[in-house]
């Protein structure tokens, strides 16, 4: 989508974030997506972030939700760490339709 502005030229390093975000919230948004998938079980959502804990699986997390589309693949994969596959593709096809809902109305706001 169109954004207008301007971007920062100073960076400012904290640790404990990556990119932004605490690595805590990183574990939030898998959180979200178990809650979506509807996996409240304490013991399997530990087990999910056991599975995605480590610092590559962080950082490719990182990048998947920088993008709307590329959330879809976040999705995807906590979907499959967490051993709902098929609960993952109804998401993800949801948040899909209402990406290309949001897309279309900017694309005829633009040009409105």
């Amino acid at each position: 989508m169109p954004v207008k502005g301007i971007t920062a030229t100073e960076c400012f390093n904290e640790e404990g974030f990556m990119g932004g975000y605490r690595i805590s919230r990183a574990f939030g948004m898998v959180h979200g997506v178990l809650t979506c998938l509807e996996v409240l079980d304490d013991s399997r959502l530990i087990d999910t972030w056991e599975k995605i804990s480590d610092s590559g699986t962080l950082m490719q997390v990182h990048h998947m939700i920088q993008q709307p589309y590329a959330y879809l693949e976040f999705v995807r994969l906590i979907a499959e760490k967490a051993g709902e596959p098929e609960k993952g593709e109804e998401l993800i096809s949801f948040i899909r339709t209402r990406l290309e809902l949001v897309h279309a109305l900017a694309a005829k706001k633009q040009w409105s």
